[in-house]
């Protein structure tokens, strides 16, 4: 990956997939165990629930790289309508993206989807074969950024004992204490509080970032352990994407550790 880009569509994406020249492609997007990766179609349209209409998407590229698409053809006028009914666009705006799901599949790509909930392999197939990606890896957790500042107790108390004194986790509130065994940075805890809204994304509530001894060098250790690397400042902190499982999980796994490794699964 050399530089990030917004993408305010599904559309918007596969454009910028189209103009990125990396073999690795992180998608970072809302997601949805039932209707896949959670954004507005195209400009024209308000409809979000892209995993719905993959599969057609799908099937109309592989018509399309074989030759026009003939919408006289029963199967095409078939998926045709299936997107514009979905979608409420018209069979044109259908075929644009079509065009531009073909030309993305000139450059094979290996994507990493990072959407809450892609709990099975089913749907991620779909987006590979439409994509024309090498491998997918996806996640049937939910993901959370959380900008991480921790602070030093007000009353000075170790944060090990804090951690101890706040147990149980459930699956609602779960705390987590980062020790270093070599002892060059400074204990830290980090704990949440994660409901889900009407919609079903992720609130956090409340969270808790201590630490006993606050400097760049520890922020900056703590940075390298987590996340690998933080370019920037670490004066106010640094972001880490944190996997949050729902089924019986009381925890939660930061980027570098064998819980997200274990979470991730790939087509």
């Amino acid at each position: 990956m050399t530089s990030v880009s917004r993408f305010p569509t599904f559309e918007g994406l596969i454009d910028a997939l189209i103009r990125t020249t990396s073999l690795m492609n992180v998608v970072v997007n809302h997601g949805d165990a039932g209707s896949g990766l959670l954004i507005r179609f195209c400009p024209e349209s308000q409809f979000r629930a892209t995993g719905l209409i993959i599969g057609a998407l799908q099937e109309l590229a592989d018509r399309r790289q074989r030759g026009p698409l003939n919408p006289s053809d029963p199967d095409t006028r078939m998926f045709l309508k299936r997107v514009m009914s979905q979608a409420m666009v018209s069979e044109q705006v259908v075929t644009r993206i079509v065009e531009k799901l073909v030309t993305l599949r000139k450059t094979p790509r290996l994507i990493h989807l990072r959407a809450c909930s892609m709990k099975t392999g089913f749907m991620a197939m779909r987006y590979k074969a439409a994509f024309g990606a090498m491998a997918i890896t996806f996640h049937g957790t939910r993901l959370i950024f959380q900008r991480n500042d921790p602070k030093i107790p007000v009353n000075r108390m170790p944060v090990a004992q804090t951690f101890a004194k706040s147990l149980p986790n459930n699956q609602e509130r779960r705390l987590r204490l980062f020790e270093d065994p070599f002892g060059e940075f400074a204990s830290m805890l980090i704990g949440m509080v994660v409901v889900l809204d009407e919609n079903g994304n992720v609130q956090i509530e409340e969270s808790v970032q201590l630490i006993d001894r606050r400097d760049a060098a520890d922020l900056e250790g703590w940075a390298q352990v987590l996340i690998r690397r933080w370019k920037a400042p670490v004066q106010k902190g640094f972001i880490i994407p944190i996997m949050w499982a729902d089924e019986g999980e009381t925890t939660f796994h930061c980027p570098l550790e064998s819980g997200w490794r274990e979470a991730l699964q790939i087509v």
